[in-house]
């Protein structure tokens, strides 16, 4: 006979609807346009060099319209009202991320460590809120690798971003 195993929950555990409040999935939402962005800077780069001048103008169009959203999406969660401090700190981050902001390799590694120091602050109180901070900071991490593989790339220095 197999050991029973108890279910009951974990009294550590975070609570279900701090988790689905309109902070984090608003966060959550963000954090996929800045996914998207980085996606269709990507592409643009990958295909700019194959593809017809009017192909390359709508992977271009696409680029900017995904880090547009992103940036919106951005500014809307760092004004929140009633949003987590440190939420709100991390969109102001992300913000300083974006194309716009003309971010080098070095922002984005500190920001990405400012981050991640942050999520560790919640690892234990606030799983889901930490879980969301390390996901930015991964982000941020990923676009400092496609800013450098960007730049390798033939005509990288002409990107978006």
């Amino acid at each position: 006979m197999a050991k029973d195993q108890f279910i009951t929950p974990n009294p550590k555990a975070e609570p279900a609807n701090s988790l689905l409040c309109g902070v984090a999935l608003q966060f959550r939402h963000a954090l996929d346009l800045y996914f998207t962005a980085l996606q269709a800077d990507w592409h643009y780069c990958a295909g700019r060099s194959k593809a017809a001048p009017a192909a390359t103008a709508i992977l271009a169009h696409a680029a900017a319209s995904a880090w547009a959203n992103c940036t919106q999406a951005l500014y809307e969660l760092r004004d929140m009202s009633g949003a987590h401090p440190d939420t709100r700190s991390a969109a102001g981050y992300l913000l300083h991320s974006v194309p716009e902001q003309t971010p080098t390799e070095s922002s984005l590694d500190r920001l990405g460590r400012q981050l991640l120091q942050i999520a560790r602050g919640h690892r234990k109180t606030q799983p889901g809120l930490s879980a969301l901070l390390e996901e930015a900071s991964t982000l941020l991490i990923v676009h400092l690798a496609n800013m450098v593989v960007i730049s390798m790339h033939p005509r990288g220095a002409d990107r978006l971003s």
